[in-house]
């Protein structure tokens, strides 16, 4: 019997070059799927919806696939 092999976390330089990752406070429903990532990036800050830290967000993707609600994705750049 064989394990799977782990899925390597990616590095600073192999992130995407998309725009960050945000949640859209109106479909959060505060489920905290994406809290069991344990991302240091996402945090309860007890408002409306939880919040990512853009500063800090790899991009990785692994909380828009977890979101059940649907709210995490690219974060909108207004440009003006």
């Amino acid at each position: 019997m064989s394990l799977p092999l782990p899925v390597p976390r990616p590095q600073p330089e192999e992130t995407s070059s998309e725009a960050p990752i945000s949640i859209e406070e109106r479909r959060c429903n505060r489920c905290g799927s994406c809290l069991k990532l344990a991302c240091g990036s996402i945090a309860d800050v007890g408002g409306e919806a939880l919040v990512i830290d853009e500063a800090t967000c790899t991009g990785c993707g692994l909380c828009v696939q977890l979101c059940r609600g649907r709210a995490i994705g690219p974060a909108l750049r207004l440009v003006g």
